[in-house]
């Protein structure tokens, strides 16, 4: 493998994948104008292009196609964008199958990549854990791994006392959910009313009042897709590159996801000095869950 390459491959490509992130706070309702399709088609569009960009450039590192990792992965730049649409509707259910139809389009970029079949690998993540279904090749047809990032963060929120784990909200958007009833949730000095970590959603005091509570679940929910995005077009990639050079992360990537994409892409937004609600994923997230 050309592991040089490909990392030097993945550095190039990790401006193009800053538009569809996650981890963030949500602090006020969308004032937005209803749905217009110029919008609807400019956002589908970034999504199939960075898609594209990031699975031809992955490939073309690893010394395969550019124009083939493009046209795939932007295929499933669509399919990412339909799973968030899904994601942020408002009826019960939504987030968890708009999660597993955006993680499907993720596979099919990550597959793109690393030059495979489109649906040879597929990962369908539940809460902390995602599960890889493999549709053809030698191995287990099903693998589990736990996701590191949503499994620590998850433990936070069970260990404090002031937050109570929502069971059916956790089924209903196929992570895990917990709620502050009586506390006022802040994030980096500033109060805020929900936060998405990779796996996990914190709703705080300001996300029970009924004006805001749909708006905020949709809109904490098209957060997650956009983690699962995110790990699956740059973080995997990584950590697959990390498995072919080191006996030992090989054994660890086969039962678990080191997601630390998160983590560096909001620091970077965060050093670059950038206004929280001017982010892309959250004007994304924002436009998405608006009525």
């Amino acid at each position: 493998m050309h592991s040089g390459r490909f990392l030097r491959g993945l550095r190039s490509a990790a401006p193009a994948l800053l538009v569809p992130v996650f981890c963030s706070a949500q602090g006020g309702t969308s004032s937005h104008a209803p749905a217009r399709w110029p919008e609807e088609a400019g956002l589908l569009s970034a999504n199939a292009l960075l898609s594209g960009v990031a699975a031809g450039l992955v490939q073309s590192a690893r010394g395969g196609s550019f124009a083939d990792g493009f046209t795939r992965g932007a295929a499933g730049g669509v399919g990412v964008y339909a799973g968030k649409r899904i994601a942020a509707v408002r009826w019960s259910g939504a987030g968890l199958l708009g999660r597993q139809v955006a993680s499907v389009g993720s596979s099919v970029v990550w597959n793109a990549g690393a030059g495979r079949p489109s649906f040879e690998q597929v990962a369908m993540p539940v809460g902390p854990v995602r599960f890889y279904v493999r549709t053809s090749g030698p191995g287990p047809r099903v693998r589990a791994r736990v996701d590191a990032v949503a499994l620590a963060s998850t433990a936070y929120a069970a260990s404090r006392p002031e937050l109570r784990w929502d069971a059916r909200r956790s089924l209903s958007d196929g992570v895990m959910v917990f709620r502050a009833p009586e506390h006022e949730l802040r994030l980096a000095g500033e109060d805020a009313w929900a936060l998405a970590y990779p796996g996990t959603i914190i709703l705080g005091a300001g996300a029970q009042h009924p004006e805001n509570a749909v708006y905020i679940a949709s809109h904490e929910r098209v957060h997650i897709a956009q983690a699962d995005q995110i790990y699956l077009a740059l973080g995997r990639p990584l950590q697959d590159a990390a498995a072919s050079r080191s006996g030992a992360a090989r054994w660890l990537s086969r039962w678990v996801d080191v997601d630390v994409t998160v983590a560096a892409v909001t620091a970077a937004a965060w050093l670059a000095g950038t206004t929280p609600g001017a982010r892309p994923w959250e004007v994304e997230a924002t436009y998405l869950s608006k009525p």
